[in-house]
């Protein structure tokens, strides 16, 4: 198993190499599926974690920065709603990084600011 994850990472390096050079930028989150099945057959294992950073490497290259999109998203929870249950929020929102292949970033936080209209939380997502 461990000679078809070595594979499977050098096959990825590759074809993320050739995505960069040829700007065939949808190969790239292919690429991090098959960090995930790597993940998921030997979850000790670091090929898939050297995969995922190669490709977020890929997609962060300053050549890439114009046709990423940025998405940003502010919660105005209801009074009612519990700081566990934000706070689940919070854990599940960071958890899409690992489960979409095409997120490159996810940041989420409290807003902190004394004027925050009601918009107590927030989070970017950039695809």
């Amino acid at each position: 198993m461990v000679g078809e994850c070595e594979m499977g990472q050098q096959f990825a390096f590759q074809a993320i190499d050739k995505a960069v050079s040829t700007q065939q930028r949808q190969v790239i989150p292919r690429c991090m599926t098959l960090a995930q099945t790597i993940r998921q057959k030997v979850p000790d294992a670091p090929y898939a974690a050297a995969i995922t950073d190669y490709a977020r490497l890929a997609f962060t290259t300053k050549r890439r920065r114009r046709s990423m999109i940025t998405h940003i998203v502010l919660l105005q929870p209801k009074p009612e709603t519990s700081n566990e249950v934000m706070n689940t929020v919070v854990k599940q929102v960071q958890a899409l990084q690992e489960a979409i292949p095409g997120i490159i970033d996810v940041q989420v936080g409290e807003n902190r600011s004394n004027n925050h209209q009601g918009y107590t939380h927030g989070f970017v997502v950039i695809t």
